[in-house]
């Protein structure tokens, strides 16, 4: 699995990049390792890009990625887009949106492309 972030202080952004083949514990510690991150900050904005994946995830293991961030909702006070093309996964995808939803404050929204979750993320600075 290719998984990277960076965080930018400048932009208050973290950019998650995810590619490849990947199980769902590789998903679960990727999302703890940006988190335990010393530049990590809470307010920060969070851009999630998934491409190329060759991941398959059931609606329990979808279950299994929102149920961490609920867990984590201290760590993801501010807005989250995730970009996700591909039906399939961009239905999972929204299934976890869901799920947080229902269970936190976090604003998270899904997309089919990269040019319209920078500028949801963008607007989202505006208004700061």
């Amino acid at each position: 699995m290719a998984y990277s972030y960076s965080i930018s202080s400048e932009n208050k952004l973290i950019h998650v990049k995810i590619q490849g083949t990947l199980q769902i514990t590789e998903v679960l510690n990727g999302i703890k390792e940006a988190t335990l991150d010393d530049q990590f900050q809470p307010d920060y904005k969070i851009l999630v890009e998934v491409s190329d994946i060759q991941f398959r995830p059931t609606a329990a293991e979808m279950k299994q990625i929102a149920e961490l961030i609920v867990e984590l909702k201290l760590s993801f006070s501010k807005k989250v887009a995730l970009m996700v093309p591909g039906t399939f996964i961009n239905q999972m995808a929204k299934l976890a949106k869901y799920y947080i939803h229902q269970r936190t404050k976090i604003e998270i929204e899904v997309f089919d492309n990269m040019q319209d979750a920078v500028l949801w993320i963008n607007a989202v600075a505006q208004e700061e």
